[in-house]
């Protein structure tokens, strides 16, 4: 699973903390280093025994693409892509829903010694304040502690290493080429059909029809937002996605594509439904006279009948 730009606004707080921490000088402090590292791992070894925080059933594995993290940031001042770095980069392996990672096993530069190149080609940090040890550091403390509880990611190399042959086993480039898709900076995309999910339930809500233009009946453009605090689209959008809901229909793309050529659907769909209560009103009236005409029909005949048994 792989997630990209689009969560790192929700994910920026947490890397700016992380990259104000510290990392204590470790040639200065080795001997204490190797006592803590020591006692690290017999507390961790005593924590994983009563599993409450080993609960978690599946991994997260995230990719990142550079320049749209670094635009997501408030200043891109922060942000610090090294020449190098051309691809997609690794930010962690997750465990999902995991409780309360153990932060009592340490992780020194002599943990990940033998990999530090291709950490450092394929797992950078990318913010100005925070070296690329200190991201890894992280990683493994929040999330790497917790990964431990499986044999095979049960030490800082071994969580590091299963991370960078993920790496490698997603190709973003082919990916992407398979779906039939080009990146570019002028053409976003939405395909549906990759959802894993039946595309007669799906509608995609964008601002372009550009983004949904390879299932166009599986989308619905609405006007970008202008800035009025009494705009109420949104309200009218949720009212419409409860008519469909509500009127059954087995495949949505049969209501949508009514709406295909509208340049304000949502507008359009006000419209309709005002008809619709207009003809509706106009029935019952109709009925009612109906009504009215045939008691006033039988209250006649009942005179003349009754005017015949006299």
């Amino acid at each position: 699973m792989v997630e990209t730009a689009e969560m790192w606004s929700s994910v920026l707080p947490l890397l700016v903390a992380l990259s104000l921490l510290q990392l204590p000088d470790y040639t200065a402090a080795a001997t204490q280093d190797r006592q803590d590292y020591k006692y690290g791992h017999q507390d961790s070894a005593e924590l994983h025994d009563k599993k409450h925080f080993c609960s978690w059933k599946c991994l997260l594995f995230t990719l990142q693409w550079p320049g749209a993290f670094c635009q997501s940031l408030d200043e891109e001042t922060l942000c610090r892509i090294p020449p190098s770095i051309n691809s997609w980069t690794i930010h962690g392996l997750w465990p999902v829903r995991a409780f309360r990672c153990c932060k009592c096993w340490p992780m020194f530069q002599s943990d990940v010694q033998e990999l530090e190149a291709e950490l450092t080609e394929h797992w950078p940090s990318l913010l100005q304040t925070q070296p690329s040890f200190h991201f890894w550091r992280e990683e493994w403390e929040k999330h790497g502690a917790c990964a431990a509880c499986v044999e095979g990611m049960n030490s800082p190399l071994r969580y590091f290493q299963i991370c960078l042959k993920l790496r490698g086993h997603f190709d973003i480039y082919k990916l992407l080429q398979d779906a039939g898709i080009t990146p570019t900076c002028d053409r976003p995309y939405k395909d549906v059909s990759y959802l894993n999910r039946d595309t007669s339930k799906v509608i995609v809500v964008d601002c372009k029809r550009e983004a949904f233009s390879l299932q166009p009946f599986n989308g619905m453009a609405l006007k970008k937002w202008d800035g009025n605090s009494e705009d109420r689209t949104l309200y009218d959008l949720a009212n419409f996605l409860k008519t469909i809901a509500l009127s059954g229909v087995d495949d949505v793309r049969s209501v949508l594509e009514n709406y295909a050529l509208e340049d304000d659907p949502i507008d359009a769909f006000k419209r309709r439904q005002a008809q619709l209560a207009q003809e509706e009103e106009q029935r019952l009236a109709e009925l009612a006279q109906q009504k009215k005409q045939g008691l006033s029909l039988g209250s006649i005949a009942s005179r003349f009948w009754r005017s015949k048994q006299q």
